[in-house]
């Protein structure tokens, strides 16, 4: 998987966290469109509950785009390798806070749905169908969270895979020139005593 990918990743993170925002807040404003919104504690939580969920969704987004910041600052390879440390606990935190949105508009849409003011019509209708979208929104981001991270450590396995068998090469090849130096050396050592050999016959001879 190459760097374009995670960045193209992290794009689709951004629109779907962004989305579970704006339809956790739409469907806040729906269920507080209910007449008797007021009274009723259920519909009252799960409109709390949508707020908190617009407002995390953000702030994923923010942090996201954080990280895509870094990459575009530092590159790819000073982020993942020297400042590692920071990516991951941006993305825990990340990973976390897309959950959060997802859950929290998941409990909204159950709250609407257990409320004896809540009905399958209208804005109810709406506000449910928006907090469901949410809550779908926020853990597919979540999903591709995990899958990018996973991905990278993929990634980082096999390029050191990569660059340990070239050193190993590297290394094999100079071991065979210093294998040939020795053999050469060798070689002329041998030379050097025959020549002084058949000196000394010449010599023995004379």
């Amino acid at each position: 998987m190459s760097v374009a990918l995670f960045f193209v990743i992290f794009l689709v993170i951004i629109f779907l966290a962004a989305f579970a925002a704006v339809y956790a807040l739409l469907a806040r404003t729906s269920i507080q469109k209910n007449p008797l919104f007021n009274n009723d504690t259920k519909l009252q939580k799960s409109s709390e509950y949508l707020l908190i969920a617009g407002v995390v969704g953000w702030a994923t987004i923010g942090i996201i785009i954080i990280l895509i910041i870094l990459y575009l600052v530092f590159g790819f390879e000073t982020i993942m390798f020297t400042g590692s440390w920071v990516v991951f606990l941006l993305a825990f935190v990340s990973i976390f806070l897309a959950l959060a949105v997802g859950i929290l508009s998941a409990l909204a849409a159950s709250d609407m749905k257990s409320s004896p003011n809540f009905t399958d019509k209208g804005n109810d209708y709406t506000a449910y169908r928006e907090a469901i979208i949410s809550s779908i929104a926020g853990i597919a981001g979540v999903g591709l969270i995990v899958i990018a991270f996973i991905a990278y450590y993929i990634v980082r396995l096999n390029n050191q895979r990569i660059e340990r068998a070239n050193e190993k090469r590297g290394q094999d090849f100079l071991n065979q020139i210093e294998s040939l130096k020795v053999q050469k050396e060798l070689q002329d050592k041998r030379l050097e005593i025959l020549k002084q050999q058949q000196e000394i016959r010449q010599l023995s001879q004379a």
